[in-house]
């Protein structure tokens, strides 16, 4: 079972659906075996990749038996925030927003307890993706400046990815497109570092975005059917919603009268 994990865990930085299959027979497997570890683990390998657009029922319910497991058990387990983030994040398109946004602040709260910055890093990101929208701008702000500190004193590019992402999204919502060019900036010399084929096509996509906010919508569209075509590394249903959500906004801002 933990050679099927580990397995599983290689997979999943080249080809993440074939990845998620496999993890969701070593949570069951841990299960009937009563290995919460392996359980925690499968697990949240299971949630880490972005939402695609409607929550994923098998992911979340999969979420509430992990935690379930260590709230049963009474276990001062360090990963219980991180699992509360990754449900909060798990929940981003549930109608009632109640659940998920209760589920981030907690997690926000736990995480400053945790012994190393990994860790806090780790649940801080979950959480900055469970808090869309406009209410939320002043605590994402926080969490985005929080986890670019925390990258910077640990150096790991993969979490200075984590943070140059949500700093993309934190100075978008606030029209800060020098913030937005610097991020940009890093995290092309990040993913050159890095090498995953899911962050390249996360690079394409952070592209993409930015040529849109600027008025470049003949690149963004480009860059944006490459990031779809090039997609191997993720969901097929994420690098769709992905598209189709910048595809709507190309629509609308072409629309005569839209910027208006």
């Amino acid at each position: 079972m933990a050679l099927s994990f580990r397995r599983s865990e290689a997979l999943s930085r080249v080809d993440m659906p074939a990845a998620r299959a496999e993890l969701f027979g070593v949570a069951e497997l841990a299960r009937e075996l009563d290995d919460t570890d392996l359980l925690v683990r499968a697990t949240t390998l299971i949630a880490s990749r972005p939402e695609s657009g409607s929550v994923d029922g098998q992911q979340v319910a999969v979420l509430r038996q992990a935690l379930g497991t260590l709230h049963a058990r009474a276990l001062q387990d360090e990963r219980y925030p991180l699992l509360q983030g990754l449900l909060a994040k798990s929940l981003l398109y549930d109608a009632d927003p109640q659940e998920r946004t209760q589920l981030a602040r907690a997690a926000l709260i736990e995480a400053r307890a945790l012994p190393t910055a990994a860790q806090r890093a780790e649940v801080l990101t979950r959480c900055h993706e469970a808090l869309p929208g406009p209410e939320h701008q002043e605590e994402r702000l926080a969490i985005a400046t929080e986890l670019m500190d925390l990258a910077v004193n640990t150096g790991d590019p993969v979490a200075l990815l984590s943070a140059h992402a949500a700093h993309v999204e934190t100075c978008v919502e606030r029209g800060d497109m020098d913030g937005v060019d610097s991020a940009v900036s890093s995290i092309d010399v990040l993913v050159e570092r890095v090498r995953e084929p899911f962050y390249r096509w996360y690079s394409r996509v952070v592209h993409a975005m930015r040529a849109f906010v600027r008025g470049e919508l003949a690149s963004s569209d480009r860059l944006l059917h490459e990031a779809r075509d090039n997609s191997g590394a993720v969901s097929t249903e994420l690098a769709e919603h992905i598209y189709r959500v910048q595809r709507k906004r190309h629509l609308a801002h072409a629309r005569p009268g839209a910027g208006s």
